[in-house]
């Protein structure tokens, strides 16, 4: 995802990383399409999260400010 190196940030399975960005959105009136702008991508550590970031809900504030919340969890898969 975006430069960031999986095995660093999910070395005991990288095949199930799974991480958030967020895209911002304007609206261009000439080519009737919106742009999109990506936000840094939000990953963490296996080691904190053994699913990554699950479920996103996301809120723009009145100062405009992005908020994301996620869920995580520290069950270990037995597959």
């Amino acid at each position: 995802m975006l430069d960031v190196e999986v095995n660093d940030v999910f070395p005991s399975c990288p095949q199930i990383m799974h991480g958030l960005i967020v895209f911002r959105g304007t609206w261009n009136k000439v080519d009737e399409k919106y742009s999109l702008i990506p936000s840094k991508p939000v990953v963490i550590s296996d080691l904190k999260s053994s699913r990554g970031v699950g479920e996103p809900t996301i809120i723009v504030l009145k100062s405009r400010r992005i908020v994301a919340a996620f869920r995580g969890s520290n069950m270990m898969s037995r597959n």
